[in-house]
């Protein structure tokens, strides 16, 4: 059948905006979702009928086919409008709207007041303007947060919806502060603030009095105000009534401030407004305004309001076109006028005409137009048309632009398409418009074809058909006709309409009768149309139902079926089936009666008919089947009958039962219960041998004796009677054993019974084995047989009398019969208690277990049950030990738990079984490790020192849970609430006993709860933590200062003054209270003025508040709030000012009274001393003095007005004047009442008073003088005492007044004006103050700290120059400036936080309320504190394999803490410097890593500090991968004949004794050249004389002796001998040890800057890096760091010293490098069983005295390599392993001086010293050894701490304890760790002195008595120590040189057989000291006698001595001969 479309138009979901979307700056979003209608849609927005754009802030996604999104992100007012979707298909369109209306909230235009405003007296306006938001608005004004009113002097006014103007017509100190403009509207609200600041008031004088006419009338009040702006004058002429003002008088013209219209007014609709203020000018004021010139009119939309006395508003409520043009506000006074302009410019957006089309319905194929016209609106304009939101229209459509404002649309053969809505868009610049027009067409209506398919139907199926109109007008009517009439539901035929244009027939199930053909008819107004489809159907055949009769279904009954095809198109084909193939069974039959039925019979029915009938009928539409079954019952038969059975015991056996029948029959089978037939029961269904198959055969699986009986087989099928049979199953059995295998078990000794059962045909007999052989009682007595035969079958019993272990074996029962014979087995176990077990072995042990292996005894037979492994300590015995550990018997390995560390313990082991528990085994002894500890330190308590610092105390754990010896202590701290790790800090443990521990933690932060635990540890490791134990540091102050301080003046005398806490992180500790500091802010300078109020804190209170009370009336208070702790103050908030309220005013300070004429007098007063407010007015009241009935008159006058005349009174009657100043708030006190009476003689007398003023130098300055009297009195002024002389600047004005322009301080002083006529004089005295900024003080830098500069400040201050503060400026030098404010009080200054070490320049200024002084004169300090100081190198390096590690803290701060390090390496041979970090924090110690082993480097340093920064550099060696140093790069030494000589010729020794030799030489020749020339002047040609005796030169010379020859000659030999004696001096000086310095060669070593090199490569130099001593330092690893580093170097406890030659087991030193002289390692006792390093190789020496042995010495060759020594071994020649672990070693344990020491041991323990002497902690953490070293005891010596251990050392009390044993005494051995020792006890008891003293040596006492002598420490080379002290000097070359590893080992040469040794050679100097010796034997080696301290003397002792640091050629000798020295 064809698919039906059905062609749909959409329909969208109706949609709207969500109300939150309303809200300006929220999210907004619609969903345009077309739930029906074809695909595919175009779905679009359109926004006022116009396409969005981005630039709209609008977004559109399309979502799938169907839905479109609109989304605007942030919702504006522009947004709000009509929102269309348009869908649209090929069918039809849709179309929804939504209106989007947004509400905005006010926002307000921010504002300000002019400049001008902050003047007091002028003027001030301010408006808030709420630009948006909706409508309705209510906008207030407040002044400190409190609503306005009338009595403030300020006025608001509404203008328009939008505008509300503040303003105040004369400002004053009260209207200073914040104004705040609040609007709001139903959405929200909006604020904004301005702060109005006045600075100061108009000081007004009065003077003159001059007469003016006008009209007649006397103007006689004449006030002039001067104001404090220079050049400006108001002058007032007044009457007796303000209103009668004389115009002449009036000075000063209007000036209107500048004013013009916003931007937002030129926009048509908007409200415009502007504000004509009059800033000056005197009152009456006229303003006026007029547009174009003419006056304005309320007709014209225009609105002026008035207000105040100087401001005038205009409003424009809605602004138009017409309203556009310049605006002229016109102010006028008596004195003149002003005006200004501005120009209104209105935009005016476009305004479109309406139109339409017309009304009538446009037929198709018409015309129609339409213009769109833009009736108003600025040019130009851009007009657009739209159809249905889209720019391109449809065909037939045009548009025609007429004219700049209108547009015409045409539309030519109209159709349908163009209906629609056509929109006219018009903007310009200003806005835009829109107007839309919709186009009707009519439309007849028109069917899309349709049809049913081509193909027709078949009967019963579904057909549907749509009828759509796919154009028309509605309303459509749509019919149905089938063959000419109407469609009905009884046809079976259904209609519906779908939408206005479809309907839509359906037939659910397709007949015959609906072929034909069906019609659609639509119809409307304009017509109709139809269309018609037909419909063709195909009929299947149909089966009428049929059965076979139930008689039928009997054996040999009849049957018969008829098969009817009622309905199916013809022809027809009907055949019958059976079972699905055709008919063809004997007996059935078939015919066809006519076209449609078929007839089956079958005459007979048997078995054979049985199956399934079906009718086939089949036509040309399909085919129809039918079907019914015929059953055929028949009752069972036999087909095999059960028959009696024999079967073998065991076999399968099978029973046949067959029978047949229909249906087919059931076959059961039953047993008889009995012996007998009968009783039959069935067989049990659950046994897995019985199974009955299908076919009835019954299946017995190993048939048993059982199995035997009568068995009954039964066949049913309920159809006649059932079928039965009986049958007998026979078994034959041979014996049968039910057990074939048991185990039995005996005790050993007791009797035991063996017994076995067979079952089985009788007779059975029974025969018994043992182990495969026959058991005979008659030969064996201790064997019994019994049998007996049962009613199953035999019985026997086997008897053994007292078994014994060989009884246990295999016994077998062997039965037989006739048919078989069958064997049970028995084993017999004869059972015994478990032997001991044996080979006990400790596999495993640490400090808290022990693993145990063992092997396992005998188990006497019973298999062991458990191991009991018992315990017990030393202490304990085995009687009263219950620990024990019980393992299973199937282990031979266990471990013990739970043991304490460091503990003797003692094992034994049971075995047990069932039987009994065995002997004890032999007993284990062990010691078990130490460990970490296991509880941690006890009474851990803080205390909080101050606010930085808490103390931390604790007590060390129980003695029984240190597992060990505590070395130290870690204490970790963190902040309470942080989850940060706990940083550690370490202190070493104190041995003193029940000692309190202690450690202050510092710089941390100010009352903050810190949390801290402690743990301890030893050399294992760290123990658990304490408990968190939790504290606060101490209190601080505040550093914040309080928040949002705000204050309020409540009445005339209280303010209240509110804030909140400071924020919590910053108050430092508990608020105890505030302190609210207050004050005047005019003397807010002056301290003395400021007043301090303490206020607890307010629980629960929000704000804080505290009231003021008792303040002045009308002041401006300055207010500072801070909050204080325990700790202190903290800091002050920012200022607030609050002006405290208005009061009555005081009275007038002064009051006069001058007669004026016969009927008037003139009252002038002054201000009151305290006015409490603004001076309103003051009341002047009159009264005739004894007049009781006058009850007197009063007259206000203006507050600027300090004179009134009164007038009309009565001639020389007393009067009495008073006068009274009122406020806001009332009148105050009157004055002091004068009296005066009218007199026609009126005396000169001046109204002013005396008064003092203040003026800034450069203003000019007006003494007024105001002066009456008739006549007229003269005025004069005297200046200072003088009399008045005019100047340029000095000069009097007409009404007497002194005017002093440009006033300096030379002007400052008392004025005097004096006025007379003939009737009396007056005069006053006016004193003037010039002010100026102060002089610059005086600074000296009193003292100064590494951070602080002291300042001595000394003001020079006068009452013209008063100084409120000072301002220091100070700045570092290259640095900037920064500034601090100082009290004016202040002479000392201290300016902390300065930088260490620095240099400052600083100046400060004085500053008062006139302005900053002159700075001073800049002074210079500096901070103190210098550049860091080089440490060194033995204090500040560390050296490793491959690391170095830098102890920060040994260098020097100078004082300035360290800013950071610079670490540089290289190595030697390279140029370039490597760079490890360049910022290297200070504190703690920094390693650097990765160097190669055994090499020379360069490592230079630089410190930071702010003082500046030096380097140091180092020459250093790794150490070899052994732990060993490596030759110095270059040395100073002798070398061997095969390394680099200097050549003699460059030594200076060398040239200086050649170049004297050729002095002397030439000196020689020159004195034989001048005898030869002498002799020859004396030859002459005369004869000589006689000789005589004096004649020769010499005299006693015998004259055959040539003086000539022999003078020069001797004295040749003579120089070449002295300089062979040079050079032999100076080569022999050269072949001394390293010790010596040659030349005065001295080791430099300069830290500052420039950097120098430390040369410590100079033999007498200690701290040569070719060979560092370092630090002997063994710090525990801090919890989470790897890194370990050495113990700190301790000194040894007074009396463990002994001397080597007098106790060869004494102690021995180690050397300290960090120390001046040897000191002691001392030993305290370690627990038995410590764990020991493996040694260094080792042998034996023999002392010379006392013929012991002692320990083996390492040396240092020449070349800095290492080597071994060894003697006295009886066994040969050893070879001792070298350590295969590279491992990274602590230095102070690498050879000799790097911490060997020489020890005194048992030979026994030779053997056993030579793995205990190195010092080798493990590359990895806790690391143990690999297994114990060659001879040891593995237990003992295992190695698996992670720190270092050192070489066992002897006992000052018995080093080593004997111990007994059955082989002689054996040697315990203690070791010792140089981190455990404490070196802290001995002391030196002063410096050696005697012949027996070497330079530099200390001696120190000894505990036998006595002292000994301790050299200084050696140097870097191979020395004289310990017992070596014999061979000082005689060592062979060859015994220096490295001995070679061969094979991993080291071979040793073979010791001499004769152990005595005599003394050896002693040098001169030994022989000297010999007496010494023998008196002292103490005295330690005298051999090395060289100065090796850090600063060496420069002159040595010249005494020849030998040196311990190499050997001399002369002492060198050969192996063999050393070996013969020794033998001796």
């Amino acid at each position: 059948m064809p698919a039906f479309h059905l062609k749909a138009p959409p329909r969208i979901t109706p949609f709207g905006f969500d109300s939150e979307a309303s809200t300006a700056g929220s999210l907004a979003q619609l969903s345009c979702i077309v739930r029906d209608g074809d695909l595919p849609l175009k779905i679009t927005w359109t926004f006022h009928g116009q396409s969005l754009n981005s630039s709209m802030g609008i977004a559109t996604m399309q979502v799938g086919p169907r839905t479109k999104i609109l989304t605007i992100d942030a919702v504006t007012a522009a947004h709000s409008g009509i929102y269309r979707c348009l869908a649209t298909n090929a069918v039809g369109e849709d179309v929804f709207s939504a209106d989007l209306k947004v509400y905005a909230p006010p926002r307000i235009t921010p504002f300000m007041f002019d400049e001008e405003a902050s003047t007091a007296g002028a003027v001030a306006q301010v408006n808030c303007i709420v630009r948006d938001g909706d409508l309705p608005l209510k906008i207030t004004w407040s002044f400190h947060g409190q609503s306005l009113n009338s009595t403030m002097g300020i006025s608001t006014m509404q203008m328009g919806p939008r505008t509300k103007i503040l303003m105040i017509d004369a400002v004053s100190a009260a209207h200073s502060g914040v104004y705040r403009c609040l609007a709001k509207n139903e959405v929200g609200e909006d604020e904004f603030s301005a702060q109005l600041q006045v600075s100061g008031g108009k000081n007004v004088a009065i003077f003159g009095i001059f007469t003016l006419t006008e009209d007649g009338v006397d103007c006689k009040s004449v006030l002039r105000m001067q104001y404090e702006d220079p050049g400006v004058e108001e002058t007032l002429g007044k009457k007796t009534s303000l209103k009668n003002c004389c115009r002449e008088n009036v000075t000063a013209p209007p000036k209107i401030t500048p004013f013009e219209f916003e931007a937002a007014a030129s926009t048509e609709g908007n409200v415009a407004q502007i504000a004509c203020i009059v800033r000056e000018g005197d009152l009456p004021l006229k303003i006026t305004w007029s547009v174009h010139g003419r006056t304005l009119s309320s007709q014209t939309g225009i609105m002026t309001t008035k207000l105040g006395e100087r401001t005038s508003i205009l409003m424009v409520e809605a602004v138009t076109a017409a309203h556009a043009g310049t605006y002229r506000c016109h102010a006028k006074n008596a004195v003149g006028d002003d005006e200004h302009t501005a120009e209104l410019r209105v935009f005016v957006p476009p305004k479109i005409a309406p139109f339409e089309f017309t009304r009538e319905a446009k037929q198709a194929g018409g015309f129609t137009q339409v213009i769109c016209m833009v009736s108003d609106g600025d040019l130009p304009v851009n007009l657009r048309w739209t159809f249905q939101g889209h720019t391109n229209g449809s065909n037939g459509v045009s548009t025609l632009k007429l004219g700049p404002r209108s547009s015409m649309l045409t539309i030519e053969g109209i159709a349908a398409a163009h209906s629609g809505t056509y929109t006219c868009s018009a903007s310009n610049e200003v806005g835009s418009d829109t107007h839309s027009a919709n186009l009707v067409v009519n439309v007849p209506p028109r069917i899309t074809p349709f049809s049913f398919g081509t193909e027709p139907l078949e009967s019963g199926s579904v057909a549907q058909v749509q009828c759509l109109v796919d154009t028309g007008d509605p309303p459509l009517s749509i019919t149905w006709h089938f063959h000419g009439r109407n469609v009905s539901s009884q046809m079976g035929i259904s209609t519906g309409r779908f939408g206005q244009r479809s309907s839509i027939l359906a037939i659910e199930h397709i007949i015959a009768g609906h072929a034909g053909v069906y019609t659609c008819v639509a119809r409307n107004a304009f017509g109709e149309a139809s269309y018609s489809a037909a419909l063709n159907v195909n009929e299947p055949p149909s089966i009428l139902p049929f059965r076979f009769d139930e008689s039928a279904q009997n054996h040999l009954a009849f049957a018969q079926l008829s098969c009817i095809v009622p309905r199916g198109d013809l022809p027809m084909r009907i055949v019958w089936q059976m079972n699905g193939a055709g008919v063809s069974a004997e007996g059935v039959s078939t015919f066809k009666p006519n076209s449609r039925s078929s007839v089956l019979t079958i005459e007979t029915v048997t078995s054979h008919h049985r199956g399934e009938y079906s009718c086939v009928a089949t036509n040309q539409a399909g085919e129809a089947r039918f079907s019914s079954v015929l059953v055929v019952n028949v009752p069972p038969r036999w087909i095999v009958e059960p028959k009696d059975k024999a079967f073998a015991l065991g076999s399968d056996a099978q029973l046949e039962c067959k029978a047949d029948g229909f249906p087919k029959p059931t076959i059961s089978w039953k047993k008889a219960a009995g012996p007998r037939p009968g009783n039959y029961q069935d067989l049990p269904p659950n046994d897995p041998r019985i199974r009955v198959a299908d076919d009835g055969t019954l299946h017995l699986h190993n048939i048993q004796k059982s199995s035997e009986g009568y068995y009954l087989c039964e066949a049913t099928n309920e159809i006649g009677a059932g079928l039965s049979a009986v049958t007998y199953i026979n078994v034959q059995a041979p014996p049968q054993f039910e057990i074939k295998y048991r185990n039995q078990t005996a005790r050993r000794g007791e009797s035991a019974v063996l017994a076995c059962e067979a079952k089985g045909e009788k007779p059975i007999g029974v025969m018994w084995n043992f182990n495969d052989k026959r058991i005979d009682p008659k030969l064996n007595p201790r064997y019994t047989v019994r049998s007996e035969v049962i009613s199953s079958g035999a019985k026997s019993d086997l008897s053994i009398k007292k078994t014994d272990r060989t009884d246990s074996g295999l016994f077998s029962c062997r039965a037989t019969n006739a048919f078989g014979s069958d064997e049970t087995s028995i084993n017999l176990i004869v059972q015994e208690r478990p032997e001991v077990p044996y080979s006990i072995k400790v596999t495993d042990k640490d400090g808290r277990s022990v693993k145990l292996q063992w092997n396992a005894p005998y188990d006497g037979n019973s298999p062991l049950t458990r191991y009991s492994i018992e315990y017990r300590t030393s202490k304990r015995t085995w009687e009263d030990v219950n620990e024990r550990v019980e393992i299973p018997g199937d282990q031979t390995r266990a471990g013990v738990f739970n043991l304490r560390p460091a503990t003797t313990y003692f094992l034994r082991i049971f075995a047990e079984n069932e039987v009994g528990i065995s002997d004890a085994s032999d007993v284990v002894t062990i010691i078990t490790a130490e460990e970490a500890p296991s509880a941690p330190p006890e009474k851990v308590k803080l205390e909080g020192v101050d606010e930085h610092t808490i103390q931390v105390t604790w007590q060390p754990p129980p003695r029984d849970e240190w597992n060990g010896d505590i070395q130290g202590y870690y204490i970790g701290y963190k902040l309470t609430d942080s989850q940060d790790p706990y940083l550690f800090e370490t202190v070493e443990y104190s041995h003193e006993r029940n000692r309190e521990h202690h450690l202050q933690l510092s710089n941390l932060k100010t009352f903050t709860a810190y949390s801290v635990v402690v743990q301890a540890y030893n050399q294992i490791g760290s123990g658990p933590m304490s408990d968190v134990v939790e504290t606060f540091t101490a209190e601080g102050a505040p550093s914040a200062s309080p928040q949002s301080v705000t204050c309020t003046g409540l009445t005339s005398q209280t303010i209240r003054v509110t804030w909140d806490p400071p924020p919590q992180d910053s108050t430092n500790g508990n608020i105890k209270g505030y302190k609210v500091f207050y004050g005047p802010s005019e003397t807010w300078y002056d301290d003395k003025t400021k007043e301090v109020r303490n206020t607890p804190v307010q629980e629960n209170a929000s704000p804080q508040q505290t009231i003021l009370n008792g303040l002045r009336k009308y002041t401006n208070y300055s207010i500072q709030v801070l909050a204080y702790t325990g700790g202190g103050d903290g800091v002050r908030s920012d200022f607030v000012s609050c002006v405290t309220g208005q009061d009555v005013p005081n009275a007038p300070q002064s009051i006069k009274a001058m007669i004026m004429s016969g009927d008037s007098i003139l009252i002038s007063w002054n201000q009151p001393s305290e006015p409490n407010g603004v001076i309103t007015q003051y009341t002047v009241y009159i009264k005739e003095e004894k007049n009781s009935k006058d009850k007197g008159k009063k007259q206000r006058v203006p507050a600027f007005q300090r004179e009134y005349e009164a007038s009309s009174l009565k001639p020389n009657v007393q009067y009495e004047f008073w006068v009274t100043a009122s406020t806001i708030i009332g009148e105050g006190k009157k004055s002091k009442t004068i009296t005066q009476a009218p007199n026609a003689k009126v005396p000169a007398k001046i109204s002013s008073f005396d008064d003092d003023f203040k003026a800034k130098a450069g203003d000019d300055v007006t003494l007024p003088c105001h002066a009456v009297g008739t006549p007229t009195p003269e005025i004069q002024w005297r200046i200072k005492g003088a009399a008045f002389a005019p100047t340029e600047r000095l000069r009097r004005l007409p009404e007497g007044s002194l005017l002093i322009q440009r006033v300096s301080r030379d002007d400052a002083g008392d004025y005097t004006c004096m006025v007379e006529n003939i009737y009396g004089q007056d005069k006053i005295t006016h004193t003037l103050a010039v002010l100026a900024p102060p002089v610059p003080p005086s600074v000296i830098v009193k003292s100064s700290t590494t951070d602080t500069i002291t300042l001595q400040i000394k003001a020079y201050e006068d009452e013209s120059t008063p100084i409120h503060g000072f301002i220091v400026h100070f700045k570092p030098e290259f640095g900037k400036w920064d500034s601090v404010q100082l009290a004016h009080e202040t002479t000392n200054y201290v300016l902390e936080k300065l930088w260490c070490g620095t240099h400052y320049e600083i100046y400060v200024e004085a500053f008062n309320d006139i302005g900053k002084g002159r700075p001073s004169d800049i002074v210079r300090g500096k901070t103190l504190g210098t550049p860091p100081g080089t440490p060194e190198a033995h204090k500040f390096l560390e050296v490793t394999t491959n690391s170095v590690t830098l102890h920060l803290g040994a260098w020097d701060d100078g004082g300035c803490p360290m800013l950071y390090y610079v670490v540089e390496h290289k190595a030697k041979q390279q140029s370039e410097w490597v760079m490890v970090s360049n910022n290297v924090q200070p504190g703690g110690n920094f390693v650097v890593l990765d160097l190669a082993p055994a090499t020379w480097y360069l490592l230079k340093v630089v410190a930071h500090n702010n003082a500046g920064s030096s380097t140091a550099e180092y020459e250093i060696a790794t150490l070899t991968e052994k732990g060993g140093t490596i030759a110095p790069a270059r040395d100073l030494t002798p070398k061997s004949s095969d390394e680099l000589e200097i050549p003699i010729y460059m030594n200076m020794t060398v040239l200086v004794s050649a170049g004297a030799v050729i002095f002397v030489v030439i000196i020689a020749v020159a004195v034989v050249c001048f005898m030869r020339g002498k002799n020859m002047r004396s030859k002459a040609t005369i004869a000589p004389a006689k000789p005589s005796v004096t004649s020769g030169p010499i005299w006693w010379v015998p004259e055959w002796v040539d003086l000539n020859l022999v003078v020069p000659v001797g004295a040749t030999l003579l120089v070449v001998f002295i300089g062979l004696m040079v050079i032999c001096f100076a080569m022999s000086k050269r072949s001394k040890g390293p010790s010596q310095m040659r030349l005065g060669e001295e080791p430099q070593y300069n830290g500052s800057v420039p950097p120098t090199t430390l040369d410590k490569r100079h033999s007498q130099y200690r701290d040569e890096l070719g060979y560092i001593a370092p630090p002997n330092r063994k710090l525990p690893p801090v919890p989470g760091n790897t890194y370990n580093t050495c113990d700190r170097m301790k000194r040894g406890r007074p009396g463990s010293v002994k001397v080597p030659q007098m106790n060869p087991s004494a102690a021995y030193s180690t050397w300290d490098p960090r120390r001046h002289f040897y000191e002691e390692v001392n030993e305290y006792g370690q627990a038995v069983g410590r764990k020991a390093p493996p040694p260094p190789p080792h042998g034996a020496l023999i002392d010379p005295e006392t013929g012991g042995e002692f320990a083996a010495t390492g040396l240092v060759s020449a070349d800095g390599a290492g080597m071994f020594l060894r003697a006295a071994i009886p066994s040969g020649e050893h070879s001792i392993p070298s350590p295969t672990i590279d491992e990274d070693i602590c230095p102070y344990a690498t050879f000799h001086l790097l911490g060997f020491r020489e020890e005194h041991m048992d030979p026994n323990q030779q053997a056993a010293l030579q793995q205990q002497f190195q010092t080798m902690p493990h590359p990895q953490h806790n690391a143990g050894m690999t297994g114990p070293p060659p001879g040891m005891n593995g237990a003992g010596m295992q190695h698996n701490r992670q720190t270092s251990q050192s070489m066992p050392r002897p006992q000052a009390d018995g080093r080593y304890m004997r111990l007994p044993n059955g082989n002689g005494p054996t040697y315990g051995p203690e070791y010792d760790d140089p981190a455990n020792v404490d070196y802290d006890e001995a002391t030196y008891d002063g410096s050696c002195q005697g012949t027996g003293c070497q330079h530099g040596t200390v001696k120190r006492a000894l505990p036998g008595g006595g002292y000994e002598t301790m050299p200084p420490p050696p140097p870097p080379r191979t020395e004289c120590s310990g017992q070596m002290l014999p061979m000082c000097g005689q060592m062979p070359p060859q015994m220096m040189q490295p001995m070679q590893p061969m094979n991993g080992t080291y071979t040793l040469p073979p010791p001499p057989q004769n152990i005595d040794m005599p003394p050896p050679p002693m040098t001169p100097q030994h022989v000297a000291n010999a007496g010494q010796q023998q008196q002292a034997p103490q005295n330690p080696n005298p051999c090395n006698n060289q100065n090796t301290n850090a600063n060496p003397n420069p002159n040595p002792s010249p005494t020849p001595t030998n040196n311990s640091g190499a050997l001399s050629a002369k002492d060198a000798r050969t192996t063999e001969e050393m070996r013969k020295l020794l033998e001796k």
